[in-house]
């Protein structure tokens, strides 16, 4: 049986709390690193051994299938997989099944009390919960209970209707072991502008690719490993295939073996890579849309994203796989070539999540008085406090005219605390933005909406059409919605020329 840690035994007690309240659709929230797989494992352990339930727990990757395998072994637990090319055994008390397995045509589901759901954020179980009883009690659990949807930030609010929180800040969770700090390194950031797509949610992978390949970035990618990360066991995360190809030959340039991991990859030859990056036998290799979960290798102790993105689910799921602890392990280091640290905020800031489906993520908010910024004029490091004083860094005089958080092209700049605390609070202002330009375009387009039947529209795709020709002028002309109403839409309310 695993000794629970005081965190994880409040967990469970709030997951308890919940269904005593009658809460039947409960969203477990735990940070990569912290256990939530044993959190699961200890809930289905205490249902099916102590209280002869029938749980169902649901994933969509063998891997994270063969994890809580292997946890509810170590727990004493009867149960069965049930996963395509594998006997089956639905008299076992557990059954931890590939939801594609189950989704299939002709599948059997076992009569279960509990659907547990791992990594909820990727799963939609609809298909699967709609079989079973309304009543039935469903526990999801993810380290980002978040979706995207038209490029839009969302909540799991849809799925679930209560959420319980790890509710220790991350620092505690580092000052006791149980993760490590991360010490960040960002050059100068890419311009990926023409790889937005206005719907999509994120950026297109074509375009990205063909940015973050040119030789440039390639070769800062492989030599600023070189120079700091060259003893730490890493993961590259890439933008597509080809990306990763010319990754893993920048490398190969440098004698560095880095290869590719990629769903394309046969399965054996896939997990061959995973047990050497395990053992240390392979120091580094680059991961193209796998690796973000299911993978617990606490060796890594460095991350290089050289894949922009404007997932907050993408970014904290792939700086996530350095946060384990391990033996001589002191930090993981994140070298951020993509300008996501920027863009999503710092991967040690704590994030309050919601049910709230209009967002459902809000970042702690830092402290008011972080201190000013400075760069140091020799190792290149931003420094907190007033020019004068020695880098911390390199012990050099920090000179009066170093200029505050400026990126001096080709070099790394090291992200201490303070600038932490900064792109925090710049993290928090933008998601405030965000919410409140999100409410306004709503607002915006449900007036449209009313204007286009005013104007006679009938048809749902003619009255679409209308809003979302006019929407983009209204968001250009910078005027509250009912104005640009009044002095462009109905100027002339005898013409249709504006439709």
């Amino acid at each position: 049986m695993i000794q629970l840690r005081s965190y994880q035994t409040s967990v469970v007690a709030d997951i308890y709390a919940a269904i005593t309240m009658g809460k039947r659709r409960i969203c477990v929230v735990a940070p990569t690193g912290t256990g939530k797989t044993v959190v699961c494992s200890r809930v289905i352990h205490d249902a099916a051994v102590k209280r002869n339930r029938h749980v169902l727990f649901l994933a969509h990757r063998r891997e994270l299938l063969s994890q809580c395998s292997e946890k509810l072994t170590v727990f004493g637990v009867p149960h069965a997989l049930l996963i395509a090319g594998t006997p089956r055994d639905l008299d076992k008390p557990v059954q931890v099944a590939s939801i594609d397995t189950l989704v299939s045509d002709g599948v059997e589901l076992p009569s279960v009390d509990i659907i547990m759901v791992d990594e909820c954020h990727r799963i939609d179980a609809t298909k699967i919960l709609d079989r079973y009883p309304p009543d039935t009690l469903v526990i999801g659990a993810t380290a980002t209970p978040l979706r995207y949807q038209h490029g839009v930030r969302r909540s799991l609010g849809h799925l679930y209707h209560h959420m319980v929180q790890v509710n220790v800040p991350r620092q505690q969770l580092v000052t006791a072991g149980w993760l490590v700090p991360f010490r960040v390194l960002q050059p100068e950031i890419p311009d990926v502008r023409a790889a937005e797509s206005p719907k999509a949610n994120d950026y297109r992978a074509d375009v990205l690719s063909e940015i973050m390949s040119r030789p440039a970035i390639i070769g800062n990618v492989v030599e600023h490993w070189l120079k700091h990360a060259h003893t730490r066991p890493t993961l590259v995360f890439a933008c597509n295939l080809a990306h990763a190809r010319k990754l893993s030959s920048g490398f190969a340039t440098k004698g560095v073996q880095a290869p590719v991991i990629s769903g394309n990859l046969d399965t054996q030859v896939r997990s061959d890579h995973v047990r050497d990056l395990t053992s240390g036998a392979l120091q580094i290799a680059i991961s193209v849309g796998v690796m973000c979960e299911g993978v617990d290798i606490p060796r890594i102790s460095c991350i290089v994203q050289a894949r922009p993105t404007k997932s907050l689910i993408v970014y904290l799921q792939q700086v996530g796989r350095g946060s384990r602890p391990f033996p001589g392990k002191t930090d993981c280091l994140l070298l951020d070539h993509t300008g996501n640290v920027v863009r999503l905020g710092p991967p040690d800031m704590d994030r309050r999540y919601t049910l709230d489906p209009a967002n459902g993520c809000k970042a702690s908010k830092p402290a008011e008085d972080t201190p000013s910024l400075w760069r140091c004029p020799r190792c290149f490091c931003l420094v907190p406090g007033d020019p004068g004083e020695l880098c911390p860094y390199c012990a050099a005089a920090v000179a009066k005219r170093s200029k505050r958080i400026t990126i001096k092209d080709g070099h790394l700049v090291e992200y201490d605390e303070a600038l932490m605390m900064a792109l925090a609070r710049q993290a928090e202002l933008r998601e405030q933005e965000e919410s409140e330009a999100r409410t306004l375009r709503g607002q915006a387009i449900k007036r449209l909406w009313g204007v286009a039947k005013r104007f006679g529209l009938k048809n749902q795709a003619e009255i679409r059409r209308f809003v979302f020709r006019h929407l983009p002028h209204w968001e250009a002309s910078g005027m509250p919605v009912e104005d640009f109403i009044k002095k462009v839409l109905l100027r002339d309310a005898g013409s249709m020329t504006h439709v």
